[in-house]
């Protein structure tokens, strides 16, 4: 009894810290053309500063085109929010769950000493 309780906490544990851990890092496969608005396109997609600024520029101007990527900021930043709050939500449960058995855990060692 006690080593199942043990490997359930164990286990309980270890996917509550994969949930935890996998908030960091939220994987979306979801393909845009490259957008002023996306942290990793002004980084590494426009080149330098200067090329960078005359996009911005060009799509200031656009209004469609500005209308475009914002939207595309927003939907992606929706769809990583989301996935992080059903990580954390997921988290939060099976720690939960790790700590009933936790409880169950000193239960049974504290009537196997009385």
């Amino acid at each position: 009894i006690f080593i199942s309780l043990v490997s359930a906490w164990l286990l309980l544990g270890s996917i509550s810290l994969y949930f935890a851990l996998k908030c960091f890092i939220p994987q979306l496969e979801v393909k845009f053309d490259k957008n002023v608005f996306f942290f990793r396109d002004a980084a590494h997609a426009y080149g330098t500063i200067d090329e960078f600024t005359k996009k911005v520029i060009e799509v200031f101007d656009e209004e469609d085109e500005l209308f475009k990527q914002l939207g595309e900021q927003i939907f992606i930043e929706s769809m990583i929010i989301d996935e992080k709050f059903i990580s954390v939500q997921r988290s939060i449960k099976f720690l939960g769950l790790s700590f009933i058995f936790v409880v169950s855990l000193l239960g049974y060692w504290l009537f196997n000493i009385l």
